[in-house]
């Protein structure tokens, strides 16, 4: 498929709309001292965890559905395209789960240089 489903564009859409709308409430609140900050950043944080698990399941099973493709398919032309996209969101998963640690791995770095 060439293009996102109209659902896909409006999860993208309000995830960023959310996320841009907390950092900047984070922001004021830290500028102006009138509020806590960290409420704000456990909330972008809930949002992004909430962003990352919708994405992961959407590509297992966007994978898993590859697979079974793969298993019911004869060899032809047609096998040879569903197996670049199984391998395109294998890469995928790979580049988005190094993403995430290396998110990880850098808090973890800064909490032990301390």
């Amino acid at each position: 498929r060439q293009h996102l489903r109209s659902s896909e564009w409006i999860f993208a859409l309000v995830a960023m709309a959310i996320g841009l709308l907390l950092r900047m409430m984070g922001f004021l609140c830290a500028l102006l001292a009138a509020c806590n900050p960290v409420r704000y950043k456990l909330t972008v944080f809930t949002v992004n965890a909430l962003c990352s698990l919708v994405i992961i399941v959407a590509t297992n099973f966007n994978i898993f559905v590859l697979t079974r493709q793969l298993q019911e398919s004869h060899v032809s032309s047609e096998a040879s395209w569903i197996y670049a996209k199984f391998y395109a969101y294998m890469r995928f998963r790979i580049c988005y789960l190094y993403y995430i640690m290396l998110g990880v791995m850098s808090d973890a770095a800064m909490r032990v240089f301390r």
